[in-house]
């Protein structure tokens, strides 16, 4: 194991994440850091509920955000409660309440594994990770929550995405598990798409098709599209996002 990395189960990562928040209380700010809502909060459920439905461990890595951050945002999740407010202190009593009771004690049974890669850059580091997290950890499906800083993509990096795509599809048909890979395309720079749909067996983009119910509204109209490697866009789902609570329900219009 990298000496950047650390692998600790959510369960412990709630239970340092509960101390802190019992000592400080409400009105301290004791979780730092940001997140990208919508796509967070896409890959926050997906992986909460794989490990509620399934039971399966889930293994996630994360390059940007720690497992007390994890654990702090699923259980915003998991009470409905508004993420801001938890970070900036401003949570009041009755979401206190919920968070630091039935919220706190869902996350805490999840069966996640989270890999804090905070530091670690190249492929070989993460794909040293991942393998951890499905030979010791026993994880049936991984999630890699890589956010690539990159602004400007030149032939050469487009090139490291493939191969960085590749060597997960290695793998994931290496070790027989499923890998989600999520890959943070730079505003204004539509090369990695292509890159990425190069490379990968299947695309899930989301799409902000804007507010619901103007633009003071916390709720967005989300789309998310799938598409198939060498065959095109095979389908879309259509789901409202909740901003505050990080959280997504199906309007019910799909193709």
């Amino acid at each position: 194991m990298d000496s950047k990395s650390t692998i600790r189960s959510i369960s412990e990562a709630t239970n340092e994440l509960y101390k802190r928040l019992e000592e400080f209380g409400a009105e301290k700010r004791v979780i730092t850091g940001s997140t990208g809502a919508l796509w967070h909060g896409f890959i926050l459920s997906l992986v909460r509920n794989a490990a509620r439905v399934t039971e399966i461990p889930v293994g996630l890595v994360c390059t940007v955000t720690s497992d007390a951050q994890v654990a702090a945002l699923l259980a915003c999740i998991s009470a409905g409660i508004d993420w801001h407010a938890l970070y900036s202190g401003d949570l009041g009593k009755p979401d206190w309440q919920r968070l630091m009771g039935a919220a706190m004690q869902e996350v805490s049974a999840l069966p996640i594994v989270v890999a804090d890669a905070d530091g670690v850059a190249s492929t070989s580091e993460l794909l040293a990770i991942a393998r951890d997290l499905v030979v010791e950890h026993r994880a049936g499906l991984l999630v890699v929550d890589h956010v690539d800083p990159t602004t400007v993509l030149t032939q050469r990096r487009g090139q490291e995405a493939v191969d960085e795509v590749r060597g997960f599809r290695r793998l994931a048909r290496e070790l027989n598990t499923p890998v989600i890979l999520h890959q943070h395309e730079p505003d204004g720079c539509g090369e990695p798409t292509r890159y990425f749909y190069r490379a990968s067996d299947l695309v899930i983009a989301l799409s902000d098709r804007g507010r619901v119910g103007g633009q003071d509204s916390d709720q967005s109209w989300v789309r998310a599209t799938v598409e198939k490697n060498r065959c095109g866009l095979t389908g879309f789902c259509d789901l409202f996002h909740d901003h505050r609570t990080l959280s997504f329900r199906e309007i019910g219009r799909t193709a």
